[in-house]
C-alpha cells in the first residue's frame, strides 16, 4: 500500500467444505477498530490450503457486470489484498477444502497507524 497499516484484531477462518461452494459478487463492509475508533479500508485473505481446481477470487470492474480485472487462484501462502469498495466474487470450488484467514486492514492516510 505504500503507507502504514493497522491490522484489525477480529479475523475469521473461512472454509468451503463442499464442492460448488461460491460467493456471489459483492463489496465488503468496513469494520471499526475498537481501539482507534476508525473504519477499515481493505480486506485481506491469506490462503491456508491450495485448491487444485476452482475457487478463484475474482476482482470485478462493476458489481453488476462480469468484466474480470484479476483472478487469483487459492494457493497456500498467497495473500490477497484489495480495497473494500472493489467488487469481487468467489468462483465455485471444484476441489475442497478452500481454507483461508480473512481480515481487515486500516490503511493510514494521516501517519497515525498503531
Amino acid at each position: 500500500l505504500g503507507r502504514p497499516v493497522t491490522v484489525l484484531p477480529a479475523m475469521r477462518f473461512m472454509c468451503y467444505h463442499d464442492v460448488g461452494g461460491d460467493m456471489q459478487p459483492h463489496v465488503d463492509l468496513a469494520k471499526t477498530d475498537p481501539g482507534l475508533g476508525r473504519a477499515s479500508t481493505h480486506t485481506f485473505m491469506l490462503h491456508l490450503a491450495t485448491c487444485h481446481a476452482g475457487g478463484q477470487t475474482v476482482l470485478l470492474q462493476h458489481l453488476a457486470g462480469d468484466a474480470v480485472l484479476a483472478a487469483m487462484a487459492p494457493v497456500r501462502g498467497r495473500l490477497v489484498l484489495f480495497p473494500h469498495v472493489c467488487p469481487h466474487a468467489g468462483l465455485p470450488v471444484e476441489v475442497v477444502p478452500k481454507l483461508f484467514l480473512r481480515g481487515e486492514l486500516l490503511a493510514d492516510e494521516e501517519g497515525t497507524a498503531a
